[in-house]
């Protein structure tokens, strides 16, 4: 339908006739413009961009020769349409979009983003439903960036055996759980810390912002998936890696992960792991070594914490025999795509192509799961608050499909401004490593920002689910089952617990 022409408006022939020229200002800076405000301020504070208007709807104090004078003129004034175009021109910033809604919306236009023809975008959907279906149920998070700040320094000096004590905390809260956060501010401290040249680091190639999807699988194992921007126009994709990750010592087999579209990778335990890297080459080496447990962990000889750059490097990754059980690489749903998108490229082999891409992959974050143990066990063990960001906005799904952004809970840690890093260690009690010990079932509590008192919480269970809510403050909480912390090598502790009768009166 044709846009009707208003009655009022003249055409530029009019215009050139009658002397007056539609006004038009325009400013590259931002600011705010108060009632009142005089002329010289005017080009300061505008918001950037373009205001104009038809001639004859402000009035002219200089024949239309000066539209900005005209426009001051109106505004401090107390001109209707003045102060209409100034509120418009410092209008609030469109809300930004969360990693996950930008993610789940680009599933709707990943087939074509990545060119694949009908019939691979309708093998390709139900994977892509699969994270849809996970992102909606997810419990989000978004993390301050000294919660990231914090969070690195303590995982990039952290030794395996502190480690393998904070891994016992690291339970998830929910039982698919988003972290989002600030990819650049990890990787500038873990850089820092590990005395790393950055004069010619390429800060173009690392992310904005990386994604992390966290499944559990039972009460003590889970796989992640992550989510980044890649290069070029395929946009949010996952990763075709995946980390599977056990609180205590577990033997990962090819049953787990089912109907999760994730599978462990099973790579040669050391027991026999000579035998199997026998005549191969270092390349051939370099690629066993890279899809196996230590490139979890990230550490080189001795227990040190190591950043890696390059393939090559790989070969100098040790596991601690202590964490070679709690965790295992994998590949994520991501590779269902893949491999629809590989034929279509005119790449080479799907299998050797799809290898190619894991050990980059792998490189790329190696160490990323001691990370996640770090936050998890921040998120379980170190006071934070919970805000919760309720966007107002919408954000566009495929071709002409709108939908409203999901809500998130942003992240701080409440921590001393003084030594927070010291503060966090001591929470997380890795002053040494204790002996194996039975843990009494109980609940564990996540408050929000505005919480009650301790003894005022009014809780409504879901004992099923294994679930808790407050219906006053909205705190959460979840029931962690009974379960064993230690390490047995070092000895057991038996815990009695004697439940003594109230006195009678």
């Amino acid at each position: 339908m044709a846009k009707r022409k208003h009655a009022s408006q003249r055409s530029k022939r009019e215009y050139r006739r009658s002397g007056e020229t539609p006004g038009v200002i325009q400013h590259n800076q931002t600011g705010h413009v108060p009632k009142g405000t005089p002329l010289s301020e005017v080009s300061r504070v505008l918001k950037s961009g373009t205001l104009s208007w038809m001639a004859g709807e402000i009035p002219s104090v200089t024949g239309g020769k000066s539209p900005a004078m005209d426009f001051a003129n109106a505004l401090t004034g107390g001109h209707p349409l003045a102060e209409r175009l100034a509120r418009q021109a410092m209008k609030e910033p469109k809300e930004e979009a969360s990693l996950a809604d930008l993610f789940l919306a680009e599933t709707y236009s990943i087939a074509k983003r990545l060119g694949l023809t009908k019939h691979q975008a309708k093998a390709i959907e139900p994977v892509l439903q699969s994270y849809r279906h996970d992102m909606r149920r997810a419990h989000r998070f978004v993390l301050d960036n000294d919660f990231v700040r914090y969070a690195t320094e303590i995982s990039s000096t952290c030794k395996p055996e502190k480690l393998l004590t904070r891994l016992q905390y690291a339970t998830l809260p929910y039982d698919i759980t988003w972290i989002e956060f600030d990819l650049k501010t990890k990787v500038r401290v873990m850089r820092d810390l590990h005395g790393m040249d950055n004069s010619k680091f390429n800060w173009d190639e690392v992310a904005e912002r990386l994604g992390l999807i966290i499944r559990r699988l039972s009460d003590t194992e889970a796989v992640v998936e992550m989510v980044c921007e890649t290069f070029g126009d395929n946009g949010l994709i996952g990763t075709t890696i995946c980390y599977f990750f056990s609180v205590r010592e577990y033997e990962f087999t090819g049953q787990d992960g089912r109907g999760t579209g994730c599978r462990p990778f099973l790579p040669p335990t050391q027991d026999h792991a000579e035998e199997i890297y026998q005549n191969k080459t270092p390349e051939e080496i370099v690629l066993l070594r890279a899809l196996g447990p230590a490139s979890l962990w990230g550490y080189a000889a001795e227990g040190k914490s190591t950043v890696i750059e390059k393939m090559a490097q790989m070969k100098d990754l040790r596991l601690p025999h202590f964490l070679l059980r709690h965790g295992t690489l994998g590949t994520g749903r991501m590779r269902a795509i893949i491999e629809q998108l590989i034929p279509q490229a005119g790449l080479e082999a799907t299998s050797a192509t799809i290898a190619k891409l894991l050990v980059q992959e792998t490189t790329e974050f190696t160490g990323m799961m001691r990370w996640i143990v770090i936050i998890l066990a921040c998120l379980n063990e170190v006071p934070i608050d919970a805000h919760r960001v309720e966007p107002t906005g919408t954000i566009r799904t495929g071709l002409t499909g709108r939908r409203p952004m999901m809500d998130y809970h942003r992240i701080v840690l409440r921590v001393p401004k003084e030594k927070p890093v010291q503060y966090i260690e001591r929470l997380l009690r890795t002053s040494s490593r204790r002996r194996a010990h039975e843990v009494r079932s109980h609940w564990r509590t996540y408050l929000h920002a505005e919480r009650c008192p301790r003894d005022e919480h009014q809780w409504e269970y879901d004992y099923s689910e294994g679930y808790r809510l407050c219906g006053i403050c909205m705190a959460f909480g979840r029931l962690i089952h009974e379960h064993v912390r230690g390490d047995p090598s070092l000895g057991w502790v038996r815990k009695e617990y004697v439940v003594k009768p109230t006195k009678q009166e």
